[in-house]
């Protein structure tokens, strides 16, 4: 499924702020893994997520996902294959947009590769059952701005526009740390919920996993800079970077 070889990535080479983030890192994920990043402040957590999005390219390394080679393929393009949540409520919607646009923006990017195509009434009546299965009354406020919403209502919608159309990977990072605890207990209840339900590949922080299950679970632990995995076996089939 996700197949990362000897990725590097280093900020500001060759000047006073040179930060080397990603050191020969290679990880593997088969479909349906959900797999925790472990580490400190300054890891390289984000880092790898942002790689694996398209943030940037990595100086040294591939990355594949699904068989296919990734490494050099636009952000836009992989946001088609991979859904992500943010730790910031305000990133993943536009909020001048109402709750249905961003829905189709999303829907069509993800479906049909254009998000600039038309939805039908049909398409209309999906986004108001799915909205519905919140069970947070946004099926009523479709024509809302999302900057209307709190939080906790726009991180549930952008795990909805994430996997209305379920990714071949899910990045979750820290995606309900900027929530108050009930809140947060709600967005992971969902995402468990969504993830299980389409046994979608995940890779998140502890915060999140432990709040999830899927069918197999596995840990990578991330020390500054991050460095090549040792893998172990166990019989919780728990894996290990070193």
């Amino acid at each position: 499924m996700l197949d990362i070889q000897n990725l590097s990535k280093t900020f500001n080479p060759g000047t006073v702020n040179e930060k080397k983030a990603l050191s020969s890192l290679s990880l593997h994920l088969d479909e349906g893994d959900f797999v925790t990043i472990v580490g400190s402040n300054g890891a390289g957590k984000s880092t790898l997520f942002n790689a694996i999005a398209g943030s940037f390219y990595a100086d040294e390394g591939s990355i594949s996902l699904a068989g296919k080679d990734i490494t050099f393929m636009p952000e836009h393009e992989r946001s088609r294959r991979i859904g992500r949540l943010f730790q910031d409520p305000l990133r993943g919607t536009a909020p001048s947009m109402t709750i249905e646009e961003n829905l189709a923006l999303a829907y069509l990017r993800a479906a049909h590769g254009n998000p600039f195509s038309r939805i039908s009434k049909k398409d209309k009546d999906f986004f108001a059952e799915q909205l519905k299965q919140l069970d947070m009354g946004l099926e009523d406020r479709m024509k809302n701005p999302v900057g209307l919403l709190s939080g906790g209502q726009r991180q549930a919608l952008t795990l909805l526009m994430a996997t209305m159309v379920p990714p071949q990977l899910l990045l979750l990072d820290e995606h309900t740390a900027a929530l108050d605890p009930a809140t947060a207990e709600k967005v992971l209840d969902l995402t468990r919920r969504v993830v299980a339900e389409s046994h979608i590949t995940c890779l998140s922080p502890p915060a999140a996993a432990r709040a999830m299950t899927a069918r197999r679970a596995a840990r990578t632990a991330m020390r500054r800079p991050m460095t090549p995995p040792s893998p172990r076996s166990s019989r919780s089939k728990r894996r290990a970077c070193s």
